[in-house]
């Protein structure tokens, strides 16, 4: 389960940390006229601690990579909702288009009509005005 570089490691850690013991205990002899042992127990205790913190670690690094796994779906479904509004805009640009086009069409034709029905107007007015003179 651990990786074999992360094994070398703590085994050189743990070569180190006896190394150091010892020397630490033959300066505690020679000042203190104490001895000083360090038991199988130490070290299983330092394994120990060491395969938790890894534990913590690996648990952590597996709850950030489902957190960014959430995410990168999030993501996925967006874009799909992203494609899915671009193709109804491009079909609404063509319906746009379109009805802009025959509101100007609609909106000559109205000013023609309109135009028309100022001249009749006038015309009428102005023989109104004839009808008016005449009586």
């Amino acid at each position: 389960m651990i990786p074999e570089n992360h094994m070398q490691n703590v085994i050189q850690h743990v070569v180190y940390v006896h190394k150091t013991v010892e020397a630490a205990s033959g300066d505690y002899l020679t000042k203190l006229r104490r001895t000083n042992f360090v038991t199988p127990k130490n070290y299983l205790d330092f394994a120990t601690s060491y395969l938790k913190l890894l534990e913590e670690k690996d648990d952590m690094v597996e709850k950030m990579c489902n957190r960014l796994e959430g995410g990168l779906k999030k993501i996925a479904e967006a874009q799909i909702q992203l494609d899915d509004l671009n193709a109804k805009l491009v079909i609404q640009k063509v319906v746009v288009k379109e009805k802009s086009e025959a509101c100007e069409s609609l909106l000559i034709v109205i000013t023609e009509n309109t135009k028309i029905a100022n001249e009749k107007q006038e015309e009428a007015e102005s023989k109104a005005v004839e009808i008016e003179k005449q009586r």
